[in-house]
Protein backbone atom coordinates (compact mmCIF):
# COMPACT_ATOMS: atom_id res chain seq x y z
CA UNK A 1 0.00 0.00 0.00
CA UNK A 2 2.99 2.56 0.78
CA UNK A 3 3.40 2.31 -3.33
CA UNK A 4 -0.10 3.21 -3.64
CA UNK A 5 0.64 6.34 -1.84
CA UNK A 6 4.52 7.54 -2.49
CA UNK A 7 4.98 5.72 -5.79
CA UNK A 8 8.05 5.97 -7.45
CA UNK A 9 9.02 9.36 -5.87
CA UNK A 10 12.66 9.78 -4.99
CA UNK A 11 14.13 6.08 -6.71
CA UNK A 12 16.41 4.31 -8.82
CA UNK A 13 14.17 5.48 -11.50
CA UNK A 14 13.75 8.75 -11.04
CA UNK A 15 17.65 9.75 -10.57
CA UNK A 16 18.29 7.51 -13.41
CA UNK A 17 15.97 9.13 -15.90
CA UNK A 18 17.46 12.93 -14.89
CA UNK A 19 20.67 11.82 -15.08
CA UNK A 20 20.13 10.20 -18.56
CA UNK A 21 18.39 13.03 -19.76
CA UNK A 22 21.13 15.07 -19.18
CA UNK A 23 23.92 12.95 -20.98
CA UNK A 24 21.20 13.22 -24.18
CA UNK A 25 21.32 17.09 -23.93
CA UNK A 26 24.82 17.79 -23.65
CA UNK A 27 25.71 19.14 -26.89
CA UNK A 28 29.63 17.47 -28.22
CA UNK A 29 29.73 19.56 -31.59
CA UNK A 30 27.93 21.65 -33.89
CA UNK A 31 28.48 22.64 -37.60
CA UNK A 32 28.77 26.36 -38.75
CA UNK A 33 27.33 27.58 -42.41
CA UNK A 34 30.58 27.65 -43.53
CA UNK A 35 30.29 23.50 -43.29
CA UNK A 36 33.13 23.46 -39.93
CA UNK A 37 32.58 21.35 -37.22
CA UNK A 38 33.32 23.05 -33.44
CA UNK A 39 33.34 20.74 -30.34
CA UNK A 40 34.66 23.01 -27.25
CA UNK A 41 31.93 24.27 -25.39
CA UNK A 42 33.33 27.77 -25.69
CA UNK A 43 34.02 27.81 -29.71
CA UNK A 44 29.83 26.58 -29.40
CA UNK A 45 28.45 29.17 -27.21
CA UNK A 46 30.63 31.36 -29.21
CA UNK A 47 29.06 30.50 -32.71
CA UNK A 48 25.63 30.44 -31.21
CA UNK A 49 25.59 33.77 -30.13
CA UNK A 50 27.19 35.09 -33.24
CA UNK A 51 24.10 33.07 -35.58
CA UNK A 52 21.52 34.70 -32.93
CA UNK A 53 22.70 37.59 -33.05
CA UNK A 54 22.19 37.76 -37.15
CA UNK A 55 18.53 36.26 -36.55
CA UNK A 56 17.11 38.82 -34.12
CA UNK A 57 19.05 42.23 -35.77
CA UNK A 58 17.10 44.11 -38.42
CA UNK A 59 18.85 44.28 -41.86
CA UNK A 60 17.79 46.76 -44.77
CA UNK A 61 14.05 48.06 -44.21
CA UNK A 62 11.84 47.53 -46.87
CA UNK A 63 9.93 50.59 -48.96
CA UNK A 64 7.67 48.47 -50.83
CA UNK A 65 4.29 47.35 -48.55
CA UNK A 66 2.13 47.02 -51.21
CA UNK A 67 1.77 43.30 -49.90
CA UNK A 68 -0.43 45.13 -46.80
CA UNK A 69 -3.00 46.84 -48.71
CA UNK A 70 -5.06 42.90 -48.89
CA UNK A 71 -5.48 43.50 -44.71
CA UNK A 72 -8.60 44.44 -43.88
CA UNK A 73 -9.73 46.58 -41.00
CA UNK A 74 -11.40 44.07 -38.73
CA UNK A 75 -11.20 46.17 -35.29
CA UNK A 76 -14.11 47.91 -33.81
CA UNK A 77 -13.83 51.08 -31.59
CA UNK A 78 -15.71 48.57 -29.20
CA UNK A 79 -12.87 46.47 -29.25
CA UNK A 80 -10.06 48.76 -29.21
CA UNK A 81 -11.61 50.68 -25.94
CA UNK A 82 -11.81 47.18 -24.44
CA UNK A 83 -7.96 46.07 -25.25
CA UNK A 84 -6.90 50.15 -23.64
CA UNK A 85 -8.70 49.49 -20.32
CA UNK A 86 -6.68 49.20 -17.61
CA UNK A 87 -6.83 45.25 -15.89
CA UNK A 88 -8.42 44.56 -12.83
CA UNK A 89 -6.73 42.53 -9.81
CA UNK A 90 -8.70 39.29 -10.85
CA UNK A 91 -7.24 39.79 -14.37
CA UNK A 92 -4.08 39.57 -13.28
CA UNK A 93 -4.91 36.80 -10.54
CA UNK A 94 -6.40 34.74 -13.03
CA UNK A 95 -3.61 34.97 -15.39
CA UNK A 96 -0.63 34.28 -12.60
CA UNK A 97 -2.51 31.33 -11.64
CA UNK A 98 -2.95 29.82 -15.02
CA UNK A 99 0.80 29.89 -15.45
CA UNK A 100 2.14 26.44 -14.58
CA UNK A 101 3.83 26.41 -10.94
CA UNK A 102 6.48 24.24 -11.82
CA UNK A 103 7.83 25.40 -14.84
CA UNK A 104 12.00 26.76 -14.56
CA UNK A 105 12.62 29.06 -11.87
CA UNK A 106 13.37 32.73 -13.18
CA UNK A 107 16.68 34.46 -12.94
CA UNK A 108 15.70 35.81 -9.59
CA UNK A 109 15.49 32.61 -8.29
CA UNK A 110 11.60 32.09 -8.04
CA UNK A 111 9.00 29.90 -9.92
CA UNK A 112 5.22 30.83 -10.87
CA UNK A 113 4.81 28.46 -7.59
CA UNK A 114 6.27 31.42 -5.28
CA UNK A 115 3.87 33.99 -6.74
CA UNK A 116 0.63 31.77 -6.78
CA UNK A 117 1.51 30.65 -2.93
CA UNK A 118 2.22 33.98 -1.68
CA UNK A 119 -0.12 35.95 -3.93
CA UNK A 120 -1.75 38.10 -0.94
CA UNK A 121 1.89 39.56 -0.10
CA UNK A 122 3.24 39.85 -3.91
CA UNK A 123 -0.28 41.02 -5.51
CA UNK A 124 -0.02 44.56 -5.15
CA UNK A 125 3.44 44.99 -6.73
CA UNK A 126 2.75 43.03 -9.52
CA UNK A 127 -1.07 44.56 -10.35
CA UNK A 128 0.98 47.80 -10.13
CA UNK A 129 3.72 46.36 -12.73
CA UNK A 130 1.05 45.68 -14.87
CA UNK A 131 -0.71 48.62 -15.09
CA UNK A 132 2.23 50.38 -15.48
CA UNK A 133 3.67 48.76 -18.38
CA UNK A 134 -0.25 49.81 -19.73
CA UNK A 135 0.66 53.58 -18.93
CA UNK A 136 3.45 53.54 -21.05
CA UNK A 137 6.43 52.25 -18.63
CA UNK A 138 8.81 49.81 -19.96
CA UNK A 139 9.24 46.29 -18.49
CA UNK A 140 12.60 45.76 -16.64
CA UNK A 141 15.36 44.26 -18.27
CA UNK A 142 15.39 41.12 -15.40
CA UNK A 143 11.88 40.72 -16.95
CA UNK A 144 12.36 40.73 -20.90
CA UNK A 145 15.81 39.00 -20.41
CA UNK A 146 15.65 34.68 -22.05
CA UNK A 147 17.75 32.20 -21.74
CA UNK A 148 17.84 30.55 -24.96
CA UNK A 149 18.83 26.93 -24.26
CA UNK A 150 20.12 25.00 -27.56
CA UNK A 151 19.57 21.22 -27.43
CA UNK A 152 20.66 18.37 -29.27
CA UNK A 153 18.11 17.34 -32.15
CA UNK A 154 18.13 13.44 -34.02
CA UNK A 155 -4.41 13.54 -46.22
CA UNK A 156 -7.63 14.18 -48.27
CA UNK A 157 -5.77 16.88 -50.51
CA UNK A 158 -2.73 14.58 -51.38
CA UNK A 159 -4.91 11.83 -52.31
CA UNK A 160 -5.67 13.84 -55.43
CA UNK A 161 -1.53 14.07 -55.86
CA UNK A 162 -1.95 12.17 -59.05
CA UNK A 163 -5.18 13.62 -60.55
CA UNK A 164 -3.25 15.55 -63.53
CA UNK A 165 -1.41 14.05 -65.80
CA UNK A 166 -0.30 17.18 -67.97
CA UNK A 167 0.13 20.07 -65.08
CA UNK A 168 0.82 17.82 -62.31
CA UNK A 169 0.23 18.72 -58.66
CA UNK A 170 3.15 19.61 -56.62
CA UNK A 171 3.12 19.99 -52.54
CA UNK A 172 5.88 22.55 -50.66
CA UNK A 173 6.49 22.22 -46.86
CA UNK A 174 8.44 25.19 -45.90
CA UNK A 175 9.89 25.60 -42.71
CA UNK A 176 9.81 29.45 -41.83
CA UNK A 177 11.84 30.95 -39.38
CA UNK A 178 10.15 33.16 -36.18
CA UNK A 179 11.53 36.55 -36.51
CA UNK A 180 10.00 39.55 -37.89
CA UNK A 181 10.78 43.14 -38.42
CA UNK A 182 9.32 45.55 -36.03
CA UNK A 183 7.85 47.91 -38.87
CA UNK A 184 6.30 45.29 -40.42
CA UNK A 185 4.38 44.06 -37.62
CA UNK A 186 3.13 47.32 -36.78
CA UNK A 187 1.73 48.43 -40.17
CA UNK A 188 0.35 44.99 -39.68
CA UNK A 189 -1.58 45.64 -36.64
CA UNK A 190 -2.41 49.14 -37.93
CA UNK A 191 -3.62 47.37 -40.78
CA UNK A 192 -6.06 45.50 -38.93
CA UNK A 193 -7.07 48.63 -36.82
CA UNK A 194 -5.11 48.01 -33.69
CA UNK A 195 -5.38 51.24 -31.65
CA UNK A 196 -2.31 53.16 -31.52
CA UNK A 197 -1.92 52.62 -27.60
CA UNK A 198 -1.98 48.86 -28.29
CA UNK A 199 0.76 48.87 -31.41
CA UNK A 200 2.83 50.64 -29.15
CA UNK A 201 2.82 47.83 -25.95
CA UNK A 202 3.43 45.31 -28.58
CA UNK A 203 6.31 47.25 -29.98
CA UNK A 204 8.00 47.63 -26.33
CA UNK A 205 7.43 43.88 -25.82
CA UNK A 206 8.72 42.65 -28.78
CA UNK A 207 11.75 45.37 -29.04
CA UNK A 208 13.26 45.41 -25.03
CA UNK A 209 14.21 41.45 -25.51
CA UNK A 210 17.41 40.68 -24.01
CA UNK A 211 19.25 37.32 -25.04
CA UNK A 212 21.66 34.87 -23.46
CA UNK A 213 22.62 31.55 -25.03
CA UNK A 214 22.88 28.48 -22.54
CA UNK A 215 25.41 25.70 -24.29
CA UNK A 216 25.75 23.00 -21.27
CA UNK A 217 24.63 24.49 -18.64
CA UNK A 218 26.79 27.42 -19.38
CA UNK A 219 25.82 31.02 -20.46
CA UNK A 220 27.10 33.00 -23.39
CA UNK A 221 26.47 36.22 -24.42
CA UNK A 222 23.93 39.23 -23.25
CA UNK A 223 22.69 41.03 -26.35
CA UNK A 224 19.31 42.43 -27.20
CA UNK A 225 16.87 42.09 -30.04
CA UNK A 226 15.90 44.63 -31.94
CA UNK A 227 13.40 42.11 -34.52
CA UNK A 228 11.39 39.04 -33.78
CA UNK A 229 9.08 37.34 -31.70
CA UNK A 230 9.88 36.11 -28.10
CA UNK A 231 10.07 32.89 -27.51
CA UNK A 232 7.57 31.19 -24.67
CA UNK A 233 5.98 34.48 -24.58
CA UNK A 234 2.46 33.79 -24.18
CA UNK A 235 1.62 36.88 -27.09
CA UNK A 236 4.01 35.40 -29.40
CA UNK A 237 1.34 33.06 -31.27
CA UNK A 238 -1.12 35.57 -31.75
CA UNK A 239 1.08 37.72 -33.20
CA UNK A 240 2.42 35.28 -35.67
CA UNK A 241 -1.15 34.42 -36.76
CA UNK A 242 -1.60 38.13 -37.65
CA UNK A 243 1.85 39.01 -39.37
CA UNK A 244 1.56 35.30 -41.20
CA UNK A 245 -1.92 36.64 -42.42
CA UNK A 246 -0.31 38.66 -45.19
CA UNK A 247 1.08 35.84 -46.47
CA UNK A 248 -2.08 33.87 -46.67
CA UNK A 249 -4.23 36.48 -48.17
CA UNK A 250 -1.51 37.03 -51.01
CA UNK A 251 -1.58 33.33 -52.03
CA UNK A 252 -5.26 33.24 -52.50
CA UNK A 253 -4.91 36.53 -54.17
CA UNK A 254 -3.30 34.63 -56.91
CA UNK A 255 -6.43 32.91 -58.16
CA UNK A 256 -7.83 36.32 -59.33
CA UNK A 257 -4.96 35.96 -62.45
CA UNK A 258 -6.56 33.96 -64.63
CA UNK A 259 -3.43 32.18 -65.87
CA UNK A 260 -2.96 30.95 -62.41
CA UNK A 261 -3.87 26.94 -62.46
CA UNK A 262 -4.07 25.40 -59.13
CA UNK A 263 -3.80 22.37 -57.11
CA UNK A 264 -5.87 19.62 -59.00
CA UNK A 265 -8.84 18.82 -57.02
CA UNK A 266 -12.33 17.43 -57.31
CA UNK A 267 -14.69 19.94 -58.84
CA UNK A 268 -16.92 19.96 -56.03
CA UNK A 269 -13.96 20.69 -53.56
CA UNK A 270 -13.00 23.91 -52.16
CA UNK A 271 -9.99 26.19 -53.67
CA UNK A 272 -7.17 25.74 -51.56
CA UNK A 273 -3.31 26.66 -52.31
CA UNK A 274 -2.41 26.81 -48.81
CA UNK A 275 -2.81 25.25 -45.41
CA UNK A 276 -1.11 26.85 -42.31
CA UNK A 277 -0.66 26.65 -38.71
CA UNK A 278 1.54 28.76 -36.72
CA UNK A 279 5.29 28.31 -38.57
CA UNK A 280 3.70 24.92 -39.99
CA UNK A 281 2.79 25.91 -43.82
CA UNK A 282 2.09 23.66 -46.57
CA UNK A 283 1.53 24.74 -49.97
CA UNK A 284 -0.02 22.93 -52.46
CA UNK A 285 0.23 24.50 -56.55
CA UNK A 286 -0.02 22.95 -60.06
CA UNK A 287 3.63 21.67 -61.55
CA UNK A 288 3.10 24.83 -64.68
CA UNK A 289 5.93 27.15 -64.65
CA UNK A 290 3.94 30.63 -64.60
CA UNK A 291 2.00 29.26 -61.60
CA UNK A 292 5.15 27.94 -59.86
CA UNK A 293 6.80 31.52 -60.32
CA UNK A 294 4.23 33.47 -59.19
CA UNK A 295 3.80 31.15 -56.41
CA UNK A 296 7.41 31.98 -55.82
CA UNK A 297 7.42 35.56 -56.39
CA UNK A 298 4.87 36.09 -53.35
CA UNK A 299 7.12 34.13 -50.89
CA UNK A 300 10.08 36.25 -52.48
CA UNK A 301 8.26 39.21 -51.81
CA UNK A 302 7.23 38.77 -47.88
CA UNK A 303 10.47 37.87 -47.22
CA UNK A 304 11.44 41.06 -48.27
CA UNK A 305 8.35 43.05 -46.22
CA UNK A 306 8.26 40.77 -43.05
CA UNK A 307 11.50 40.12 -42.49
CA UNK A 308 10.65 36.50 -42.05
CA UNK A 309 12.63 33.97 -44.61
CA UNK A 310 12.09 30.44 -45.37
CA UNK A 311 15.21 27.90 -44.56
CA UNK A 312 16.12 26.30 -48.03
CA UNK A 313 17.43 23.65 -46.01
CA UNK A 314 14.79 22.06 -43.85
CA UNK A 315 11.76 22.64 -46.69
CA UNK A 316 11.07 20.07 -49.34
CA UNK A 317 8.73 19.65 -52.25
CA UNK A 318 6.87 16.41 -52.91
CA UNK A 319 5.17 15.11 -56.38
CA UNK A 320 3.77 11.45 -57.39
CA UNK A 321 6.33 8.88 -58.26
CA UNK A 322 5.29 8.18 -61.48
CA UNK A 323 5.91 12.60 -62.24
CA UNK A 324 8.77 12.91 -64.52
CA UNK A 325 12.07 13.57 -63.87
CA UNK A 326 12.10 16.22 -66.18
CA UNK A 327 9.13 17.84 -64.15
CA UNK A 328 10.88 16.83 -61.21
CA UNK A 329 14.18 19.61 -62.06
CA UNK A 330 12.42 21.74 -63.31
CA UNK A 331 10.21 22.40 -59.70
CA UNK A 332 13.20 21.95 -57.94
CA UNK A 333 14.89 25.24 -60.27
CA UNK A 334 11.70 27.23 -59.87
CA UNK A 335 11.94 26.81 -56.16
CA UNK A 336 15.70 26.36 -55.25
CA UNK A 337 13.88 23.58 -53.18
CA UNK A 338 15.43 20.24 -53.12
CA UNK A 339 12.67 17.33 -53.43
CA UNK A 340 11.35 14.99 -50.68
CA UNK A 341 9.44 11.46 -50.98
CA UNK A 342 6.30 10.43 -49.06
CA UNK A 343 5.35 9.98 -46.46
CA UNK A 344 6.28 13.28 -44.38
CA UNK A 345 4.81 14.55 -41.24
CA UNK A 346 2.77 17.30 -41.10
CA UNK A 347 1.46 18.39 -37.45
CA UNK A 348 2.45 15.10 -35.52
CA UNK A 349 0.67 12.70 -38.71
CA UNK A 350 1.91 11.03 -41.13
CA UNK A 351 1.08 12.56 -45.18
CA UNK A 352 0.53 9.89 -47.91
CA UNK A 353 -1.10 8.93 -50.70
CA UNK A 354 -2.61 5.31 -51.82
CA UNK A 355 -3.65 2.56 -49.41
CA UNK A 356 -2.50 3.08 -45.32
CA UNK A 357 -0.63 0.68 -44.46
CA UNK A 358 1.84 -0.18 -41.82
CA UNK A 359 4.96 1.66 -42.93
CA UNK A 360 2.88 5.33 -42.64
CA UNK A 361 2.82 4.42 -38.96
CA UNK A 362 6.06 3.37 -38.87
CA UNK A 363 7.42 6.48 -36.70
CA UNK A 364 4.68 5.86 -34.36
CA UNK A 365 4.92 2.42 -33.36
CA UNK A 366 8.89 3.24 -32.96
CA UNK A 367 8.07 6.05 -30.35
CA UNK A 368 6.65 3.77 -27.99
CA UNK A 369 9.10 1.26 -28.13
CA UNK A 370 11.93 4.01 -28.00
CA UNK A 371 9.90 4.81 -25.03
CA UNK A 372 9.14 1.56 -23.54
CA UNK A 373 12.03 -0.07 -23.80
CA UNK A 374 14.69 2.63 -22.11
CA UNK A 375 17.27 1.31 -20.08
CA UNK A 376 16.10 3.18 -17.17
CA UNK A 377 12.76 1.14 -17.10
CA UNK A 378 14.34 -1.91 -15.09
CA UNK A 379 14.75 0.07 -12.38
CA UNK A 380 10.40 0.40 -12.31
CA UNK A 381 8.45 -1.95 -9.54
CA UNK A 382 5.51 -3.55 -10.88
CA UNK A 383 2.94 -0.59 -10.24
CA UNK A 384 4.94 2.09 -11.67
CA UNK A 385 5.42 -0.19 -14.91
CA UNK A 386 1.49 -0.47 -14.95
CA UNK A 387 1.35 3.44 -14.43
CA UNK A 388 3.88 4.21 -17.13
CA UNK A 389 1.99 1.80 -19.94
CA UNK A 390 -1.37 3.05 -18.84
CA UNK A 391 -0.75 6.87 -18.54
CA UNK A 392 1.82 7.22 -20.68
CA UNK A 393 2.61 4.93 -23.47
CA UNK A 394 -1.35 4.54 -24.39
CA UNK A 395 -1.86 7.97 -24.00
CA UNK A 396 1.06 8.90 -26.94
CA UNK A 397 -1.24 7.51 -30.21
CA UNK A 398 -4.21 9.14 -28.76
CA UNK A 399 -3.22 12.53 -31.25
CA UNK A 400 -2.26 10.35 -33.88
CA UNK A 401 -5.45 8.56 -33.89
CA UNK A 402 -7.92 10.73 -33.19
CA UNK A 403 -7.03 12.55 -36.84
CA UNK A 404 -6.64 9.24 -38.60
CA UNK A 405 -7.59 5.32 -38.59
CA UNK A 406 -4.63 3.12 -38.74
CA UNK A 407 -5.15 -0.25 -40.09
CA UNK A 408 -5.85 -2.99 -37.55
CA UNK A 409 -2.38 -4.51 -37.39
CA UNK A 410 -0.95 -0.94 -36.24
CA UNK A 411 -3.33 -1.22 -33.05
CA UNK A 412 -2.32 -4.99 -32.59
CA UNK A 413 0.82 -4.30 -32.90
CA UNK A 414 0.50 -1.37 -29.65
CA UNK A 415 -1.03 -3.55 -27.57
CA UNK A 416 1.28 -6.27 -27.99
CA UNK A 417 3.66 -4.05 -26.94
CA UNK A 418 2.30 -3.32 -24.08
CA UNK A 419 1.23 -6.86 -23.53
CA UNK A 420 5.37 -7.82 -23.57
CA UNK A 421 7.20 -5.22 -21.11
CA UNK A 422 3.64 -6.38 -18.66
CA UNK A 423 5.88 -8.68 -16.76
CA UNK A 424 6.46 -9.18 -13.33
CA UNK A 425 9.78 -10.49 -10.93
CA UNK A 426 9.06 -12.21 -8.13
CA UNK A 427 11.66 -14.08 -5.78
CA UNK A 428 14.40 -13.87 -9.12
CA UNK A 429 11.89 -15.94 -11.98
CA UNK A 430 9.79 -13.70 -14.35
CA UNK A 431 6.45 -14.07 -15.02
CA UNK A 432 4.40 -12.63 -17.63
CA UNK A 433 1.31 -11.05 -17.18
CA UNK A 434 -1.34 -10.89 -20.09
CA UNK A 435 -2.17 -6.67 -19.77
CA UNK A 436 -5.80 -7.40 -20.56
CA UNK A 437 -5.53 -9.58 -17.11
CA UNK A 438 -3.90 -6.68 -15.14
CA UNK A 439 -6.36 -4.22 -16.04
CA UNK A 440 -8.94 -6.83 -15.13
CA UNK A 441 -7.20 -7.55 -11.97
CA UNK A 442 -6.67 -3.78 -10.84
CA UNK A 443 -10.28 -2.87 -11.88
CA UNK A 444 -11.69 -5.54 -9.74
CA UNK A 445 -9.51 -4.51 -6.28
CA UNK A 446 -10.93 -0.87 -6.67
CA UNK A 447 -14.07 -2.18 -7.16
CA UNK A 448 -13.88 -4.13 -3.88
Amino acid sequence: MRWFQNGDMNTKFFHAHVNERRRKLQISEIKTKQGDTVTTTQNIGEEAVSVFKEQFMETNEPTDYSMLDSIPKMITEEQKEEMRALPFEEEVKEVVFALNGDSAIGLDGFSELFFQSCWDTVKSDIVNMVKAFFCGHELPRFITHTNLVLIPKNEEIIRDINRRNKLHNVVVKLDMAKAYDIVFLTKDLRGFGFSKRIIDMVVMLISNNWYSVIINGQNFGFFRSSRGLKQGDPLSPTLFIIAAEVLARSLNQLFKDQKYKGFGLPKWSPVINHLSYADDTILFCSGQSYSMRKMMKVLRDYEQVSGQLINLNKSFTYLHEKVPIGVCRKVRRITRIKQGSFSFTYLGCPIFYGKKNRTHFESLIKKVVKRISSWQNILLNFGGRYVLIAHVLQCMPIYVLSAMNPPACVITQLHRISAKKNWLTLQGLRTNIGWLGTKCAIQEGNEE
